[in-house]
């Protein structure tokens, strides 16, 4: 095989170009492992008694500039550590390190500290991608109320076109309430109140372990063993889904669906880049 131009790497029989490839991303692998235990002891470091060593590590942290490092920066943005977490989206901010959008738009969805969030939303603005729009349309989906609402802003300040089809099935949301002596007449009149659809169903068994279908987004959640009465559900438009179709769209439907929905269908989706196209639903690129 050498005779025929090829060389032996790691067991391998590879043309030089292979070799060379295979040879720089063992090296980069490489880079990235020890960069990753360095960042690492660095954070640790962050979070100790002594302020000279808290500041040392700061300071070396910060004067991180090698490519090759800006993955395991961009771990510590999911630190328990806040001190740790507000380092990290310096750093982020300062190299403009694009690897870590995805792990921004986490934490625009689950930071519990307002003020960093507000920080993680700001840098996302300037380094979103595809991968981070991924992340903010799943979270669309999520039972919690918070995080469905969170990422329903942060996919209007982005005014990402192919959140759209998403946020037009946003734009109603339900809500558990107490059932009031109003609402118990209406239920003994046949056709009054219906259990499982309408705007004001009443739900006598609601368990928020129950199937997905009654685990709903928005509402009055019970804790397990505590006493109460029935409730119902109330169908409300979501301000900030009509507010980020707005955005995004320059159109103004208010909560109808269908007006939304077919301007999407005939205007809408004709706007979807290239790359958009593939974080839209299936069905609804051109």
């Amino acid at each position: 095989m050498r005779a025929l131009g090829y060389e032996e790497y790691k067991g391998r029989w590879l043309s030089p170009q292979e070799a060379e490839k295979a040879r720089q991303r063992d090296l980069k692998k490489q880079a990235a492992t020890e960069w990753s235990q360095r960042v690492r002891a660095l954070a640790r470091q962050l979070t100790s008694s002594h302020a000279s060593a808290r500041e040392q590590a700061e300071r070396k942290l910060l004067e991180i500039s090698d490519p090759a490092a800006f993955p395991a920066v961009a771990s510590l943005l999911d630190d328990s550590h806040p001190e740790v977490r507000w380092l990290a989206l310096q750093l982020v901010r300062r190299r403009h390190i694009k690897e870590a959008a995805p792990m921004l738009a986490e934490r625009v969805l689950y930071e519990p500290i307002t003020s960093l969030r507000d920080v993680c939303r700001a840098n996302l603005l300037d380094m979103r991608n595809d991968e981070a729009v991924k992340v903010l349309i799943k979270g669309l989906k999520n039972s919690n109320m918070t995080v469905s609402h969170r990422a329903t802003r942060a996919l209007g300040e982005l005014k990402e076109m192919s959140a759209v089809p998403y946020l037009i099935r946003c734009l109603h949301e339900f809500f558990l309430v107490p059932v009031t002596a109003e609402d118990e007449e209406l239920s003994s009149v046949p056709g009054g109140l219906d259990a499982t659809s309408g705007p004001a169903a009443v739900t006598r068994s609601f368990d928020p372990r129950g199937p997905r279908r009654d685990r709903l987004r928005e509402g009055v959640w019970v804790k397990e063993g505590e006493p109460r009465g029935d409730l119902k559900r109330v169908m409300r438009p979501n301000v900030d889904a009509i507010e980020a179709l707005q955005a995004i769209t320059g159109e103004d439907f208010g909560d109808d669906a269908a007006a939304w929905q077919e301007w999407w269908e005939s205007e809408g989706k004709e706007q979807l880049q290239p790359a958009q196209e593939e974080n839209a639903p299936p069905g609804q690129t051109p």
